[in-house]
């Protein structure tokens, strides 16, 4: 198995593709090897490549006026990795994109986008996925309190506790570590 089967089998099962389409689609693949505390968007730049992870850890964030970071997203192994609105409208991303683990990843390009699209229009289903995969779990829109938000990610993405440490789950979360230790160590 390549590291470009299990994006391929994602954007097949979202977009059947001809096998021609797939070759196509393989070759403007890029394989990444991302490097742990790499920027791989800052602020204010334009998002020109989305990243399909295969193993690692990535966050994106933000600093508030306050100087207080607030990470806004978590990605594991079978996310994609993107700041849609910077991506799609290549506008300057509001957030910054960093490598927490060292991770590999396969990296799809607007250009490459673009470019297979005028070749087929079928590839416009690249876009709904990316779309799709840039939802973030918005906690700050429910008012939900801080153990409910931990149980959450305790029972749908235990994969994030377990790459992630203590302070950024706690920025994710807008808590203080004191405060997610504390809970930790009494549901334990």
């Amino acid at each position: 198995m390549t590291f470009i089967n299990p994006i391929l089998e994602l954007i097949q099962k979202n977009g059947n593709f001809s096998d021609e389409e797939t070759i196509r689609l393989e070759q403007e693949l890029m394989y990444c090897q991302l490097e742990k505390n790499q920027i791989i968007l800052n602020e204010g730049d334009i998002s020109k490549v989305a990243y399909f992870m295969i193993n690692g850890a990535i966050y994106q964030y933000q600093y508030r006026a306050s100087g207080n970071m607030k990470v806004i997203d978590l990605n594991t192994p079978n996310d994609w990795v993107i700041n849609y609105s910077s991506f799609a409208f290549q506008k300057p991303s509001r957030y910054t994109i960093q490598v927490h683990e060292e991770c590999v990843a396969v990296g799809l390009s607007i250009e490459s986008i673009n470019h297979l699209i005028k070749r087929s229009k079928s590839f416009l289903k690249i876009w709904k996925l990316l779309e799709r995969s840039s939802y973030t779990i918005d906690f700050d829109s429910y008012n939900i309190d801080y153990r409910r938000k931990y149980q959450y990610l305790l029972e749908k993405r235990p994969d994030i506790i377990k790459k992630f440490s203590l302070d950024i789950i706690a920025f994710y979360l807008d808590i203080e570590i004191e405060k997610l230790c504390e809970f930790k160590n009494v549901t334990r």
